[in-house]
């Protein structure tokens, strides 16, 4: 009996974590709604706090509003504000309204990390003081251009504020060379399997068996870092 209770337990907080893993929030920081302010200061970085990465993925798309026809940079930080990637130069195609920004490859962004802005001449996306919002991190003016691993430094100067730009993850969850949990949910089969799970790369690489996506032992991740993945299931004739 309490062998079964146990493993009950275990199912349901397996099928739990599931539901988090699959709810996650796809976007970082806001939207690219139109705001009333602008920043005057030049040469300077300004994060925007109010919605870090809440898991660890790929940003592949951003969008923002712009106000001004200037250059500036997208940037990540992580949450030490050690910069950890920062966009080729942005020039807005479209003024007074939203516009796309798409690098060239996809971004790595870990939970609790912030996407921010850098504007070498005056601001370009606007923003709203908000006393509710989380504060605004910027440098003094004249700051420079950033680079991958420096370390930011901000003003003592807290003030919320909203700004006008979102990034979105990519929807490929394989982009970092792990395999996809999407073809894990076949049309016939009401269930839900953790991404990178045995059961998943067994299922996909063609293994049959009845209750194969539904068999607890078989519901645990592979560490990302192995390459487990890439070895489970069938193994192809020579």
């Amino acid at each position: 009996m309490k062998k079964f209770i146990l493993s009950s337990l275990l199912l349901s907080a397996t099928i739990l974590f599931a539901v988090t893993v699959r709810a996650a929030n796809l976007t970082v920081a806001n939207d690219a709604d139109e705001r009333d302010v602008t920043d005057t200061r030049t040469d300077f970085v300004v994060i925007d706090t109010n919605n870090p990465a809440d898991h660890d993925g790929y940003l592949d798309k951003f969008e923002y509003y712009a106000t001004a026809d200037k250059p500036f940079y997208f940037l990540i930080v992580d949450e030490f504000w050690n910069v950890k990637w920062v966009s080729d130069e942005i020039d807005p195609e479209y003024i007074d309204s939203s516009n796309e920004y798409e690098p060239d490859d996809s971004v790595y962004i870990e939970e609790g990390w912030n996407v921010g802005l850098y504007y070498p001449q005056a601001g370009v996306v606007p923003f709203d003081y908000d006393t509710g919002a989380e504060r605004a991190y910027f440098t003094n003016a004249g700051w420079g251009m950033p680079e991958e691993d420096d370390s930011l430094t901000f003003q003592d100067l807290e003030q919320g504020r909203v700004y006008s730009y979102v990034a979105h993850y990519n929807d490929d969850d394989d982009e970092d060379g792990t395999p996809d949990d999407e073809d894990c949910y076949p049309d016939d089969a009401d269930v839900t399997v953790l991404e990178n799970s045995k059961a998943c790369q067994l299922y996909k690489s063609g293994v049959e068996g009845k209750g194969i996506l539904t068999a607890p032992g078989l519901q645990k991740e592979f560490n990302l870092n192995s390459q487990a993945p890439f070895h489970a299931g069938k193994k192809p004739k020579d």
